[in-house]
């Protein structure tokens, strides 16, 4: 589940957002994982030490920030 704050809401109107769950085995088929809210922004995760997972692109994270930035 997703809190759908105000900035998500405003960005998925620019964009198509899927949300999905996903579990913890399923995290190494992802490159980018993105978090967006109203105090942050829209923030990259580089890593995450304890499932070894590593951020791999910023494809999406760039895309996002940029659609953030223009309405901020």
């Amino acid at each position: 589940n997703c809190y759908i704050g105000n900035t998500i809401k405003i960005i998925s109107k620019k964009i198509k957002i899927n949300f999905k769950d996903i579990s913890i085995k399923e995290l190494n088929h992802y490159g980018e994982i993105i978090l967006i809210g109203s105090g942050k922004g829209v923030t990259p995760v580089s890593k995450i030490k304890e499932l070894k997972w590593k951020k791999k692109k910023n494809d999406c994270y760039n895309k996002l920030n940029k659609i953030y930035k223009s309405i901020a």
